[in-house]
């Protein structure tokens, strides 16, 4: 009976665990660093401290899980509901962590927080009413020390909350994400020296923060000057992740395919200089100082030749886009309004801005999404507003805008015209007719699709025309009915989720999740860009991915231990090794009997062994971080 009793707890246990979100599943194996710290209320109020406001605990209808849940019901703003602090362990130090706790009912006049120690503001997203128990989450970077807390704070007289099963530890809503677009031409580059060019075709992909670009054209008159290739417009080589040497640091080749060309050399360099962030040159080889020469174009370039060419360079402006991704955090939308107290108005048979600004207008956001900040569009002066939007794009790409204003012609039987613009080009128009004397209010969509070629701010307005005769009137401050002047909305429509790789794990036939992590390692004062053999008795580490590694002793000469971070792997991970100090033939290899904790690396000559600089890439069996 013992036995049957037993195995029917543990059959019960499983099928219960395998009826779980995902979510909820990795609450059993995550660290929640508020264990001890009363994250569900079940140890009544403790741990958890009131400014003002009523702090309550519930035993009976709004329970989320276990035996009771807490309440809070702020009645004036300022009010707050603060959990106790707790360090932050180590294995968190940077990593993307998570907030979560679970509530029902509240309103938006409360927001769920995360906090350091100094109640400096980590994280924040103000709540909705919910009927039921649902998880409100906060994604933010862990400080590498001290500690952290959670909150609820009022900005006025709010609806009873109800909350549950409070977290804090490892995102285990995130996964990692590359950005990789389809081969695509709809960006302007530019050369110098080669003349005006024709027959060209520059073509560009993104992978991540990284730009591929390949292409031809037909050189016109060659110049005496130094050849480069220009980015488009908005765009610059990330000098952080490119060395800063004059030297020159290859980044692609250009190529003369024309017959029976008289030159002798085919294949030149396209290099960055270490210091100009928009271009790559041109050279034919190295000086007499190994340097790479900014040459002529006309040293080796005939006019009417056709090149080839092709060089990627890491771009600052994509440098988001490899990346933790939130799958709730995916999208860009905003929306908002310019309020009844908003007037323009326009006089011209063809479109122009509106006669004067509004300067006691005012503008406000309803919803945003991951969009950053949007304002009116003025003419230069804060506050002198005229009927359009300012708005920096998240991304290269299309993005839906729609413009809804309430306008008429005050003329009877008379045409308004409205077009929506951003200073260039025409997204969208519409038109309103005044049906006889009767002056009729009409909201007027105009909505277009526009295409962001730089990430740099965008101005996107209305401009009128009237038909014949009149003033066309977006609202002119008549309107009395409660609605706005003008309703905007604006998203992103390339909304691409490439496909992810949970966190920590990578797609294999085990059948166990695996883990592949990397290092590099050599003496202290070198780099990535610049690396040194490791002489001394600890080495240095120039990159890894995360903190998977701890230390690393050099034993004696070309012989390295690798020290793991417990957790990362649940037993020995299979690595390799090699050396990256230019110029060298050593041999690295990981040797011997490799734990979860400890690799062991050696780097040989064919006369001995040698001291290096190493890259390393394990991968095994993933442990519990």
């Amino acid at each position: 009976m013992i036995i049957k009793l037993i195995y029917g707890l543990f059959l019960t246990s499983i099928l219960t665990f395998a009826a779980l979100t995902e979510v909820d599943r990795q609450e059993f194996v995550r660290q929640n660093i508020l264990d001890k710290y009363n994250p569900g209320f079940e140890n009544g109020k403790a741990k958890w401290t009131n400014s003002d406001g009523t702090f309550a605990l519930d035993s009976s209808s709004n329970i989320g899980t276990g035996l009771q849940s807490g309440s809070f019901d702020a009645s004036a703003t300022t009010q707050t509901l603060t959990s106790s602090t707790v360090s932050i362990p180590k294995a968190l130090y940077g990593q993307s962590c998570l907030a979560r706790i679970k509530y029902k009912g509240g309103d938006a006049n409360l927001a769920f927080k995360v906090m350091d120690g100094s109640s400096n503001v980590l994280a924040s997203e103000t709540l909705s009413a919910s009927t039921i128990f649902r998880p409100v989450g906060l994604s933010f970077v862990c400080p590498t020390t001290g500690s952290l807390k959670l909150q609820i704070s009022s900005t006025a007289n709010a609806a009873i909350i109800y909350l549950d099963d409070a977290y804090i530890g490892e995102n285990f809503q995130v996964a990692t994400t590359q950005a990789i677009s389809e081969w695509k031409n709809d960006l302007t580059f530019t050369t110098s020296g080669f003349g005006t060019i024709s027959v060209s075709d520059f073509r560009y992909q993104q992978v991540g923060d990284r730009m591929f670009v390949k292409g031809r054209f037909t050189i016109g008159t060659v110049a005496a000057a130094e050849g480069y290739i220009e980015l488009p417009t908005g765009l610059t080589i990330n000098t952080s992740k490119m060395s800063s040497s004059v030297q020159g640091t290859k980044v692609g080749g250009i190529t003369r395919i024309t017959s029976g060309a008289s030159y002798a050399s085919l294949d030149h360099i396209l290099f960055y200089d270490g210091s100009t962030n928009n271009r790559v040159y041109y050279s034919l080889a190295p000086d007499g100082s190994n340097a790479l020469d900014k040459d002529l174009v006309n040293a080796q370039f005939g006019s009417g030749e056709d090149v080839q060419f092709d060089f990627e360079v890491p771009i600052t402006e994509w440098a988001g886009s490899t990346n933790a991704l939130s799958f709730d955090k995916a999208g860009q939308s905003w929306s908002g309004y310019h309020d009844a107290d908003c007037g323009w108005t326009f006089g011209s048979a063809s479109f122009t801005d509106a006669v004067s600004v509004d300067a006691s207008c005012t503008f406000a956001e309803r919803t945003n999404r991951n969009f950053g900040t949007v304002t009116s569009y003025n003419d230069g002066t804060p506050g002198n507003n005229y009927p359009g939007i300012t708005f920096t794009p998240v991304k290269i790409g299309s993005y839906y805008v729609c413009a809804k204003p309430v306008a008429y012609n005050g003329t009877a039987n008379q045409q308004g015209d409205l077009q929506l613009y951003d200073g260039t080009t025409e997204i969208s128009t519409a038109a309103t007719r005044q049906a006889g004397s009767t002056v009729m209010f009409t909201t007027i969509p105009v909505c277009g699709i526009y295409k962001a070629t730089s990430v740099a701010a965008k101005n996107i307005y209305l401009r009128g025309s009237v038909y014949t005769t009149g003033t066309l009137n977006i609202n002119n401050n008549t309107s009395t009915a409660g609605s706005r002047t003008v309703e905007w909305s604006i998203f992103a429509l390339d909304q691409e989720i490439p496909a992810t790789i949970l966190k920590g794990v990578v797609g294999t036939q085990s059948t166990v999740s695996e883990r592949i992590e990397r290092l590099s390692f050599g003496e202290s004062g070198g780099s990535m860009a610049s690396p040194t053999a490791c002489t001394s008795a600890s080495c240095t580490v120039y990159s890894q991915s995360g903190s998977w590694v701890s230390s690393i002793a050099r034993n004696s000469t070309g012989d390295y231990s690798v020290t793991i971070a417990t957790g990362i792997f649940a037993s020995a991970p299979t690595c390799v090794a090699s050396t990256f100090v230019a110029g060298t033939v050593a041999n690295c290899e990981s040797f011997g009997s490799a734990t979860a904790t400890a690799i062991p690396v050696l780097c040989r000559l064919s006369n001995g062994v040698t001291d290096s600089a190493v890259n390393l890439i394990c991968m095994g069996p993933k442990g519990s971080l």
